[in-house]
């Protein structure tokens, strides 16, 4: 019986994957048809109401439909920037659907369209109000006009950080976190080790949020074209109903989406054909020449791992899968330079050093290499940029946190209040050092605080040779601190303030072009096909079908993250045995 079941099963698996790809083989034709533009002037429309993440782009056989990244969205302006045919640039926002570095560097493709004389035009049904709006309300302020349908609101609030600090719960239920870290700003194992912000936390904590709440005042006073103390009064009395904000000069306009067209159309004086970002990059993909040197961007995007996770969709960075797609680009002789785009947080220290080293040999080799940073670059994420030959980061990216730390947690007690006794036979005199069941003995703790002293030393070794800076100087500015790209650029982390096109001028530059000469684009590492992302999704783990409805093939995803959420309940001793290395 068992038999038969387990056949059944296999028969109506291999028939889901052939209906997937079929129908991954009708989306492939169908995109493969490059779209024709409407005769006439055109509206370029950009939906950012999902957001636009920050990462490659994915493959035209794709399991679901994703929103265009941050980078094929500021393409899409920037060549209806320069296209007589497009009289308008329309984008649909939501509350805080994009982080604030990534509205930064879409404000100022924004900035470019409207000093090339295109019309720019915000609407959204709602800018807030169930939550905070600030980041939408800051990008919003880099269009012509703001549009918001009457029943919506604009959740404008501020600035607040929030941390758990769990040490009370562990205490009652018998867990002693065991946690050594180099770095007094070193701040993520305080949520275990602590029941309030350590004074250096604290202090580094209220320098970020001051820094993004200044950046927030700035951005919206010079869009909005008001005095920066009376957007700081605006903040403190949000958030606002439709008509305050009109009153406020945070909105132009009260209209419904149905209205824009005709709105747009009057501003304009002629009539506009609405086109989908999307559409207009297919019909408009420039001539790539062969002899056109090519610059080769390398996305580095998500926790640093050394292994993938199978049936996992979060966005994950492999260390040796990166660092061989960084030693492929600089072996091929038809790639003249490299932008690496980071947003990361850390990870594995094994990982960060792969790639770190295969970026130190491109700058090594004479091949440049240049990072350009994302909404975060920290820790894991700053050891794989600090060797190359220059940073680009936002003011607000969250960068530095050069420090490291590892631990355990001790089940000790709580096995004492459950009843549980372990037995325990070994050899080799540290064999125990990472058991949970107990603390570290004398020599166990000596070894392990031998560790962290090396990983920490390492890192700033590897921060001071990349930056040319003096290991004690470097030392000054680490101690696991996360400083803002406005500060870092100020402290020598960072060389500029920018985004990705910033960083493509200095990599033009380096290989002696001027900084608008035409290049062919490669973008890496290649997407997935739609067979890897299966296998990925269904193999090595009874949660695989899980993975698939998460993936929205299914109408059981809230199910499925419950399994998901139950799945790291019940690994969480088995992965707390690992040590945590380059968190944030």
């Amino acid at each position: 019986m068992g038999r038969f079941i387990r056949a059944i099963l296999i028969i109506f698996g291999v028939l889901f994957l052939l209906l997937i790809v079929a129908a991954g083989g009708l989306v492939w034709y169908a995109a493969d048809r490059s779209p024709q533009l409407p005769k006439g002037d055109l509206a370029l429309l950009l939906d950012l109401r999902k957001g636009a993440p920050d990462g490659v782009p994915a493959g035209r056989f794709s399991l679901s439909r994703s929103p265009l990244t941050l980078h094929q969205t500021i393409d899409a302006i920037d060549r209806a920037a320069a296209d007589p045919r497009v009289g308008a640039i329309v984008a649909r926002l939501s509350a805080d659907a994009v982080p604030l570095a990534s509205a930064q560097e879409l404000r100022d493709a924004i900035d470019r369209a409207r000093r090339a004389g295109k019309l720019t035009v915000a609407h959204a049904d709602d800018l807030g109000s169930g939550g905070p709006g600030n980041v939408a309300v800051f990008l919003a302020a880099g269009f012509d006009q703001t549009l918001m349908m009457p029943q919506g609101s604009v959740g404008l609030t501020g600035i607040s950080v929030e941390v758990p600090f769990v040490r009370d719960l562990l205490d009652t239920v018998g867990v002693q976190p065991e946690v050594s870290k180099r770095g007094q700003y070193k701040s993520a194992p305080e949520t275990f080790t602590e029941r309030d912000f350590t004074p250096a936390s604290r202090a580094m904590n209220e320098a970020m949020a001051q820094g993004l709440y200044d950046q927030l005042v700035a951005g919206i006073a010079q869009g909005r074209a008001l005095p920066p103390d009376q957007v700081k009064r605006l903040i403190d009395g949000g958030p606002y109903t439709a008509k305050e904000a009109v009153d406020a000069k945070l909105v132009d306009t009260l209209a419904y989406w149905d209205e824009v067209d005709g709105l747009v159309d009057a501003r304009t004086d002629r009539k506009l054909t609405e086109v989908k970002a999307a559409d207009y990059l297919a019909a408009t993909e420039p001539e790539v020449k062969g002899d056109q040197p090519r610059i080769a961007v390398i996305y580095a995007t998500g926790a640093i791992v050394d292994e993938p996770s199978e049936g996992s969709l979060d966005r994950q960075i492999v260390g040796r899968e990166l660092a061989e797609t960084i030693d492929d680009a600089v072996a091929d002789e038809k790639v003249k330079a490299i932008v690496l785009r980071i947003d990361s947080p850390g990870g594995s220290v094994v990982a960060s050093a792969l790639v770190g080293r295969s970026v130190g040999r491109a700058r090594d080799a004479g091949k440049p290499i240049v990072v350009s940073m994302g909404e975060t670059a920290a820790s894991g994420g700053y050891w794989i940029a600090a060797q190359a030959k220059a940073i680009v980061a936002q003011p607000s990216t969250l960068t530095g946190s050069i420090g490291i730390f590892a631990g355990k947690p001790v089940l000790q007690a709580l096995w004492k209040k459950v009843g549980v006794n372990w037995g325990s036979v070994q050899r080799g005199r540290n064999a125990g050092i990472w058991t949970v069941n107990e603390p570290m003995d004398s020599g166990e703790k000596g070894r392990f605080e031998a560790g962290v002293d090396a990983g920490y030393d390492a890192f700033l070794q590897l921060v001071a040779k990349g930056r040319g800076m003096d290991p004690k100087a470097v030392d000054a500015i680490a101690q696991g601190r996360v400083w803002l790209g406005s500060e870092a650029v100020k402290n020598g982390l960072v060389d500029r303030l920018g985004g990705l096109d910033a960083a493509m001028v200095i990599a033009r530059q380096a290989i002696g072009l001027g900084p608008d000469a035409r290049v062919a684009v490669v973008r890496l590492p290649r997407p997935r096909s739609a067979l890897d992302t299966l296998r990925r999704l269904i193999s090595g783990s009874p949660l695989g079908g899980a993975a698939l409805l998460e993936a929205g093939l299914g109408p059981l995803g809230p199910i499925a993250e419950r399994f998901g959420a139950l799945a790291a309940v019940t690994d969480g001793p088995v992965a707390a045995m690992q040590p945590l290395l380059l968190g944030r």
